[in-house]
């Protein structure tokens, strides 16, 4: 598609981009170093993400942990698929309870195991300050040795229907960059938050998200006799 620099080519843009592993090249191939990150993307919301703002990465177990008990830790693949699809957050001062378990309750439709059966639940969330993750930057060499430095990530506001309070972080450069760069992008984006894990209880005075808890989905699974598949819960 030719692109030209306008809110709706915006919405169009994000509209058409496909939903896949591709989806955050063929962004950045038609509205490369963030054209649209201070524009309007989804239709159901015209606030782009401000510089000032947190962003919430809910951190599900096993997929994006290691480790067993006391050495259980969040891995860099928590962020991995912002090179793919994008890696999807919530806006934390914006955002109702609905929304969060909205998100968590779509995760586990999608799939409420690892593949080794183990059911899946969430273990906590990251907070990723804006400010923080722009800073970040890709390092690129130029042909006369010279380097050049870009921003690593780029942040949409992607309302969704009943998430319109929903982000995106997008690897910024995919179609310039080797994978080992995306890679280690991600690794820096892992480290600067690394500080900034809640567990659900902590969580619990801003939003309570105790259901989901492994606890919780385990009991729930043994009282229904359930192999871990997820009905839809009232989101009082």
């Amino acid at each position: 598609m030719a692109f030209v620099h306008n809110i709706m080519n915006c919405i169009e843009l994000f509209e058409s981009a496909p939903e896949d592993k591709t989806r955050v090249e063929y962004i950045d191939k038609n509205a490369p170093e963030c054209t649209c990150e201070n524009q309007q993307v989804s239709k159901y919301c015209n606030e782009p993400v401000a510089s000032d703002e947190v962003l919430v990465r809910l951190v599900m177990d096993p997929t994006h942990t290691e480790g067993d008990g006391d050495s259980k830790r969040v891995t860099s693949a928590l962020f991995s698929d912002a090179a793919t699809f994008g890696s999807s957050c919530l806006r934390r001062v914006r955002a109702t309870a609905e929304e969060y378990h909205e998100t968590i309750q779509e995760m586990l439709r999608e799939r409420s195991k690892a593949s080794d059966g183990t059911l899946k639940a969430l273990y906590g969330i990251v907070l990723v300050p804006v400010d923080k993750l722009k800073e970040l930057m890709h390092e690129i060499e130029a042909k006369d040795k010279s380097v050049e430095k870009s921003t690593a990530f780029c942040v949409y506001a992607t309302g969704l229907d009943k998430r319109p309070n929903h982000a995106d972080i997008m690897t910024n450069k995919m179609p310039s960059i080797p994978k080992s760069k995306a890679n280690r992008a991600v690794k820096n984006l892992m480290k600067a938050v690394s500080e900034n894990f809640l567990s659900p209880a902590e969580f619990a005075a801003e939003i309570d998200l105790s259901r989901w808890s492994r606890d919780e989905i385990e009991k729930k699974a043994q009282l229904e006799g359930s192999d871990g598949g997820v009905k839809k819960q009232p989101l009082t």
